[in-house]
């Protein structure tokens, strides 16, 4: 079977589910194709930490990370209101420990030039350190102290599902992507295994399984990693902030 759409997402995770929910809402006919289930897969699986900076100053993603961390809360009020799910959205901030005088040292130099480029950043050390976060080891001499957040992000998923339903999208599950197709040297839809979807444009958000897609020009090197979350329960000295 054959359908068509302005614009085929490959991929079910929180960011194919979010450019569909956007593309739709500039007035696109979408479809999403899902090899599982939406939001199954690393998205399912992940810590939900928003971060507005990184390790070093000289990251290329900084500036986006801050822009993008800093309408969260906003984004989190959207979804609530389009579709009723509360993605947990808490504003709970992040800590770098330094261990001693000279990774203290550092990480001033570093807390001074994120501040001076705009960054909610501060170091912060001894007793207004433990004031922070008073279950931090003695071994702690100085932490950096940054704007964060953090979602649920299974309730993430659901919601974005749930807005891009809502929205209009068409979401194909169990619908694996064998090829892209193309005609000469432009892209005119996907091939799944529950049939052809026709499309003049084509937005791979496939996470790990983007490097096996035949068809792409030009093939996309990705590599698989595999990670892990160990969950535990809050304990008799629950942490407040996360740390890094």
């Amino acid at each position: 079977m054959t359908a068509t759409a302005d614009v085929v997402v490959i991929g079910g995770g929180v960011m194919g589910l979010l450019a569909a929910r956007e593309l739709r809402g500039r007035g696109l006919t979408v479809t999403l194709v899902e090899r599982d289930r939406p939001g199954r897969q690393a998205s399912w699986a992940s810590a939900g930490i928003i971060s507005q900076t990184v390790k070093t100053a000289e990251d290329p993603f900084l500036a986006l990370r801050a822009r993008s961390a800093a309408g969260y809360a906003a984004f989190a009020r959207t979804l609530r209101d389009e579709t009723g799910v509360d993605v947990g959205y808490i504003e709970n901030g992040d800590l770098v420990p330094a261990l001693s005088d000279g990774e203290a040292a550092a990480l001033d130099r570093e807390t001074r030039r994120l501040a001076a480029e705009g960054h909610r950043v501060e170091l912060v050390a001894g007793a207004a350190l433990r004031e922070v976060e008073p279950a931090l080891s003695d071994r702690v001499v100085a932490a950096r102290l940054g704007a964060a957040a953090q979602v649920d992000p299974r309730r993430l998923c659901q919601a974005l599902e749930r807005a891009c339903r809502l929205g209009g999208v068409e979401i194909r599950t169990g619908a694996a992507v064998t090829e892209i197709v193309t005609h000469g040297d432009r892209v005119s839809g996907v091939r799944t295994l529950l049939g052809e979807v026709s499309a003049p444009r084509v937005v791979v958000a496939a996470g790990s399984w983007s490097g096996q897609l035949r068809g792409a020009e030009p093939t996309l090197p990705i590599v698989p990693q595999r990670g892990q979350i160990l969950a535990l329960g809050r304990g008799d000295v629950p942490l407040r902030r996360t740390l890094r």
